[in-house]
């Protein structure tokens, strides 16, 4: 009797070449690519298939794989494009697959092995037989499809259910009306090189078309097909696994692409880490078996690590605006808040009185710091500093204040006559203070003349003295000193002549 090859130990792929010498030949299949030294060639055409259904005839165990037989007597399932010169009969698909999940591909890419490994083998009709095919270098086409675990392939589980009636070696049952490409992936980019059957007696006449899209199939789906049996119905059990040969030498053969390879990394670099990459990129990754293809994202395409700041808050424009609004305008009136409110705390702490040698004490320190915050932008302070600075080159520095006068000492917080602090509102003009000294004359009225008031029969106020005083409430009357009868009063200026209502009027400095 004859020796058989298989994948025991004994009668193996390590011992196929003692029955057939092919087996060591320099185009032997399957190969183990790597991706690295793949070429894109422009010019591979995309592959097509045109397969009839009605075509599919047996389902058969061999005791090497489960293979499905089609009718190949005249052109009804096609392969077509590619690599290929001219169209490929579909003659017969087969599995190989392994004991686990881990592996039982034949091809390896860049050291990965697949669950399973599909084959769909075609055949040239220019050599009129499948015999004369075999003996030719473009006699044989193989599209082979790699099987990884992942979700439930339902048209898989049409052949799975057809297994049932091929339990054993040798028993084979009908299997018709399927349409082999129902299997194919989304993606028809391959990898073509010249090689071998991977099984005795390994003729050296194929033209390979490996994709490189897998098909997913669940865990359950190819512990069915493991449950094959590689012996007869009346021998004992054995089960038909591991039927796949190892990657044979590539031996100089060139491999090519029908698509461009991702860009590599420099030297150097290292792969990015997948949450980096954009979404669609992450899903495409985990569905690959092949992380190592991932290459350092280019600066376009990263996504800021950094935590989320708010976007500035543009200006845009209003129903009925032609253009957005100047967003300094926000920060003006910002400031002006801020600025009123430290004018309103700084009178609240207003002390009546003047400090050592006429020099303005404490309360007019208060009233000049709160003037410069309310000055506008532009006049050389900068209002957010602590500490008001000139611009460089554009001012001197303000003179130290005049000595003390009496005008200084009857309304404190006035650096000379005709003048109020810059940017004060219009409170403090029209303050009881302010009014009480155009009445007494101390604060000359617009257009009238600086000169001593005329002795006036009203009460005078009681001197002030430097030492201070009890604090009193905003908008209230100095202790010692009346309240304007009413804002709409008239003021009298000293030479009797009427200057229009306290609220009304503004001192000539500030017209």
């Amino acid at each position: 009797m004859a020796k058989e090859w298989g994948y025991a130990s004994h009668n193996g792929p390590d011992h196929w070449h003692e029955l057939y010498p092919i087996a060591k030949g320099d185009n032997q299949s399957p190969i183990e690519l790597h991706t690295k030294d793949i070429k894109h060639d422009p010019s591979l055409q995309p592959w097509s298939a045109s397969y009839d259904p009605g075509s599919a005839k047996t389902i058969l165990n061999n005791g090497k794989t489960c293979r499905v037989v089609f009718d190949d007597t005249y052109d009804r399932s096609m392969l077509r494009g590619g690599p290929l010169s001219g169209p490929y009969r579909l003659r017969q698909f087969h599995l190989h697959w392994g004991s686990s999940d881990d592996h039982g591909s034949e091809h390896t890419v860049d050291g990965v092995k697949y669950a399973a490994e599909l084959h769909l083998v075609h055949w040239n009709p220019k050599y009129n037989t499948f015999g004369e095919a075999l003996k030719q270098p473009d006699g044989i086409a193989v599209v082979g499809i790699f099987l990884k675990i992942g979700r439930e392939k339902g048209e898989f589980q049409l052949l799975l259910d057809a297994l049932d009636k091929v339990k054993t070696k040798g028993k084979e049952a009908p299997f018709t009306h399927f349409d082999p490409s129902c299997l194919f992936p989304a993606c028809r980019d391959y990898w073509t090189y010249r090689g071998s059957f991977t099984t005795p007696p390994c003729e050296e006449c194929i033209v390979w078309l490996l994709l490189k899209e897998p098909m997913t199939v669940s865990s359950d789906q190819m512990a069915k097909l493991r449950s094959l049996l590689a012996s007869a119905e009346n021998e004992p059990p054995v089960p038909l696994v591991g039927n796949w040969r190892p990657p044979q030498p590539i031996k100089g053969r060139v491999v090519r692409a029908s698509f461009k390879p991702p860009v590599r990394a420099l030297a150097g670099e290292t792969a990015a880490p997948l949450w980096l990459y954009p979404t669609a990129v992450q899903q495409r990754a985990r569905g690959s078996q092949h992380p190592e293809l991932l290459v350092p994202l280019r600066l376009k395409d990263r996504i800021p690590i950094c935590p989320k700041v708010k976007a500035p808050n543009r200006a845009r424009p209003r129903p009925g605006r032609s253009e957005p609004e100047p967003s300094n305008l926000k920060r003006r009136a910002s400031r002006a808040d801020v600025a009123g409110q430290q004018v309103f705390k700084a009178r609240e702490t207003l002390t009546m009185g003047t400090g050592d040698e006429g020099h303005p004490g404490p309360e007019s320190q208060a009233v000049s710091a709160s003037a410069r915050l309310c000055a506008p932008e532009g006049d050389g302070v900068r209002v957010d500093d602590p500490q008001p600075r000139l611009d460089e080159g554009t001012r001197e520095p303000p003179p130290p204040p005049p000595p003390s006068t009496e005008t200084s000492e009857a309304l404190p917080g006035i650096r000379g006559p005709g003048r109020w602090p810059r940017g004060a509102g219009r409170r403090e003009r029209s303050s009881p203070a302010r009014t009480d000294a155009r009445r007494e004359g101390v604060f000359p009225a617009p257009g009238a003349s600086p000169a001593q008031p005329a002795p006036s029969t009203e009460r005078s106020p009681p001197p002030v003295t430097s030492s201070p005083v009890a604090q009193v409430h905003p908008g209230s009357p100095p202790p010692g000193r009346p309240r304007a009868r009413s804002w709409r009063e008239p003021i009298k200026a000293s030479d009797g002549a009427t200057r229009g209502h306290a609220r009304c009027r503004r001192p000539s400095s500030h017209r």
